[in-house]
């Protein structure tokens, strides 16, 4: 795995499913622009408070992840390979816990 700093924007709606434990964690896909203007594609599982606050993002929403990627391929219709990311996720930072930060308040629905 490979620790990364990623930006993008939300792609469709978070989901929240439950470990065995009964403790929640989200998948969700995030899209960013590649330095050639491609989008990559990056597959997120979040866990714990980042989870909750990841679930709160709607899509296209901006967001900021930092956690641990593991590069991928995946073939489209006509065959050709696209690169994609899994990424084990543990930090989130969007618009909404920025603002809270400089408020001192809590963060924004």
């Amino acid at each position: 795995m490979i620790e990364a700093l990623v930006s993008g924007k939300v792609y469709k709606q978070p989901q929240a499913r439950l470990d065995q434990r009964g403790h929640t964690f989200a998948l969700g896909k995030v899209k960013a622009a590649t330095s050639t203007g491609e989008t990559l594609f990056i597959s997120c599982i979040v866990f714990g408070e980042a989870a909750e606050r990841f679930l709160k993002l709607n899509d296209g929403d901006a967001v900021a992840l930092a956690g641990s990627i593991t590069p991928k391929t995946w073939t489209d219709g006509q065959g050709q390979a696209h690169a994609a990311l899994d990424m084990q996720v543990q930090q989130v930072l969007s618009v909404y816990q920025a603002r809270a930060k400089r408020t001192g308040g809590k963060q924004d629905e």
